[in-house]
């Protein structure tokens, strides 16, 4: 799931190919029934490491946690499709059909975080420059 997820994020020039958290780690092939879930301390060891290694691979990480959406549901997601007063995300395009998640206060505190910082909008900007997508990141539309 993580090469898949960090593969798209350099695909869609959201992070750098050098900037890949799982450079270098080896696949460990686990045999049927020895699989065990994390722990919450791993789990967390887990997120600070990919946090430590990129930030952008860290942020998409938590918006996958806290939306329980698909990587590529997750790619497509704009501003647009926050609603601030309802307390909702518009997923549109999707695998199926599209589908709404309530924003969780952790959601709520990241997309917050995300929308006040000019970094994410010059990135965005860059972006559809190149024509790699529609401009989703529109300030006006977080209020």
């Amino acid at each position: 799931m993580f090469r898949q997820l960090f593969a798209l994020a350099i695909g869609e020039g959201i992070i750098r190919a050098s900037d890949n958290p799982i450079i270098g780690i080896k696949n460990v092939p686990v045999p049927p029934g020895d699989c065990e879930i994390p722990t919450e301390e791993e789990m967390i060891a887990l997120r600070d490491e990919v946090y430590r290694r990129s930030q952008a691979a860290g942020i998409m990480l938590d918006f996958l946690v806290f939306s329980g959406s698909r990587i590529k549901a997750a790619l497509k997601v704009t501003w647009g499709d926050v609603d601030w007063v309802s307390g909702t995300i518009n997923f549109k395009h999707t695998k199926r059909k599209s589908y709404r998640v309530t924003i969780l206060p952790e959601m709520h505190s990241l997309l917050k975080r995300l929308a006040g910082r000019r970094t994410v909008q010059i990135e965005r900007q860059d972006f559809e420059k190149r024509g790699r997508c529609a401009k989703p990141w529109n300030r006006q539309s977080t209020t």
